[in-house]
């Protein structure tokens, strides 16, 4: 009962008890406090994390998003070390709403990119962890002793017959796959050498087959393949965000438990912003079916429009050397990309070239109306309220 894993089985025990039709997806703490103290800030960084499962519009992710340097990746951190209760770090992240103040979690996953992984979370070769936490490469296939191939995973996923309240994990990762990418068309390459097949449906992976048919394919699965896609002419490969939510969802769904915390560090940075609202579906949906939460650090402001203001919490540096950390006045969900931006990173169409734009204005003693007349087909309304604002009030 001393490691927090225990302590979250023994709120459990009641579901194995009764069986796993019973097993409830609620025990996770829906409320944590995250309190430390970084170098370079004269006060300490408070963070409110507020989740909810069970609302028509879903709280199951919460976004760390500011300026670089203020402390996000550093909040990942703090919370896994804390989470984990090494020492120093015990006091930091605390359930306010739990008689003993500890926070009720299963397990820690913590996803990134390399360089975001590496400088951002503790490794997770802890000797004696207070609870189980695996870091994970969002990589292509890779020699990192840290990354998992993408063959090699499709096949152990496969083989898993385990549930998550009477969710096969394999289930889970279809289903929330399904969402983003072509589900029927995924195919898993095979050895060249097998029975002159070059793929296999991947939907078909699990229980397509007899058993023993299975395990003929599944021995034909190089470690270090990669799905591809049936088209009319012949198969082709993922592109690299495709691959992301591929590989993203293998893992998760392999390690995932019920009550779960999944931490990742700008998850933007292989993503084109029009995918992000598909990464969140597929993210939210693997969530929602493990009874588990998430915590984001961003610099996208494409991440914030898809949660409410509660859950979102903005870094901003006051005087050169306090943090406060706040919700947004803004409602956030399906918000205008232009206006989470302006009080997030306090972007103004008053930057440098629309000053510009002014000065010379001023030099050849143009009106708002010979600007708006010779050049309103190139700027935008916006930039144009903006000049002429700034313009009347000289």
């Amino acid at each position: 009962m001393r490691n927090s894993e225990p302590f979250f089985a023994f709120y459990n025990a009641g579901d194995i008890l009764k069986g796993l039709d019973f097993e409830n997806l609620d025990y996770i703490s829906n409320t944590l406090n995250l309190k430390f103290k970084l170098d370079g800030f004269l006060n300490e960084h408070e963070l409110e994390l507020r989740f909810g499962n069970s609302d028509l519009v879903p709280k199951r992710i919460n976004i760390l998003i500011g300026e670089n340097g203020l402390g996000k990746s550093q909040s990942l951190n703090h919370f896994v070390r804390a989470a984990l209760q090494q020492r120093q770090y015990l006091d930091e992240l605390i359930d306010p709403t739990n008689e003993s103040k500890r926070p009720m979690i299963s397990r820690l996953l913590a996803i990134g990119t390399p360089g975001e992984t590496t400088n951002t979370y503790p490794t997770d070769s802890i000797k004696n962890p207070k609870l189980h936490y695996r870091r994970l490469l969002l990589t292509r296939n890779s020699r990192s002793k840290t990354s998992r191939t993408i063959g090699k995973s499709i096949v152990q996923l496969a083989r898993m017959d385990d549930s998550i309240s009477n969710l096969e994990r394999w289930d889970i990762f279809i289903e929330a796959i399904k969402s983003t990418l072509p589900i029927d068309k995924l195919r898993v390459p095979l050895a060249k050498d097998f029975e002159g097949r070059e793929s296999v449906s991947l939907k078909k992976l699990h229980s397509g087959w007899n058993e023993e048919r299975r395990l003929q394919i599944w021995a034909n699965i190089s470690d270090n393949v990669e799905p591809t896609i049936a088209g009319e002419d012949g198969e082709y490969s993922l592109s690299s965000g495709q691959l992301s939510f591929f590989k993203f969802a293998l893992l998760a769904c392999l390690h995932i438990e019920n009550g779960s915390f999944v931490l990742l560090d700008e998850p933007e940075t292989h993503l084109h912003p029009s995918m992000i609202s598909d990464f969140i579906t597929l993210l939210d949906n693997i969530l929602e079916k493990t009874g588990s939460y998430a915590l984001i650090a961003t610099h996208s402001a494409y991440f914030v429009r898809e949660v409410t203001r509660e859950q979102v919490h903005v870094f901003k540096k006051f005087n050169n050397e306090e943090i406060q950390i706040l919700n947004p006045r803004l409602k956030t969900f399906g918000a205008n990309i232009g206006d989470i931006s302006h009080f997030v990173f306090d972007e103004d169409y008053g930057n440098s070239l629309s000053q510009k734009v002014i000065r010379k204005a001023n030099i050849k003693n143009l009106s708002y109306d010979d600007i708006k007349k010779k050049y309103g087909s190139i700027l935008p309304t916006e930039m144009l309220q903006s000049i002429k604002v700034k313009l009347v009030s000289q």
